[in-house]
């Protein structure tokens, strides 16, 4: 079979044609895609800036919520320990109030028995109590009362070693 050569002359060139016509689009294809490039990358970037934005604001409620569940216990102890405090200051003033009574009612017992330097030592062991206003009154009343009272004993002593010193004491012969 013999082509003729106008037949196969129209189909070298149309082979070329549209070799030349693939070459011309691969050229322009690129300008195309890379449009559509642009526009689906800056698509998937408002995606990820989307999920990224709703990540942190998932994030941020999260902290926020840990942040007031973290705020509430704190709260919650610092009352727990206010009271406790309390409760023991509270103990601590009511045994302190009983030893006062208990040593001031032993002071005045020995100061009306006349053992005036025990009931002095007795109030003497208050000295390192906290003592209220009022119970450092007491003690400061009741000191004086002993105070006074062992002097007069100490006065009472020295008249009494003089007027008995004078009989005690050996005469000269003369």
């Amino acid at each position: 079979m013999k082509v003729p050569k106008r037949i196969a002359a129209s189909v070298s060139f149309s082979v070329l044609l549209a070799v030349a016509g693939c070459a011309k689009q691969d050229e322009t294809a690129p300008a195309t895609p890379s449009t559509n490039t642009s526009a689906s990358t800056t698509e998937m970037l408002k995606e990820k800036a989307s999920e990224v934005a709703a990540t942190i604001q998932e994030k941020t409620e999260v902290a926020t919520q840990a942040a007031q569940e973290t705020a509430a216990k704190i709260q919650t102890e610092v009352a727990a320990q206010t009271k406790a405090v309390q409760e023991t200051v509270t103990t601590q003033a009511a045994t302190v109030e009983s030893k006062v009574k208990e040593v001031v009612a032993k002071a005045q017992q020995l100061y009306s028995e006349g053992k005036f330097q025990d009931a002095m030592t007795s109030l003497n062991t208050l000295a390192s109590e906290n003592l209220s206003a009022e119970n450092q009154a007491v003690v400061a009343r009741l000191k004086e009362q002993v105070q006074t009272a062992l002097q007069g004993a100490a006065n009472l002593t020295d008249k009494a070693n003089k007027a008995v010193g004078g009989l005690l004491q050996p005469q000269t012969l003369q």
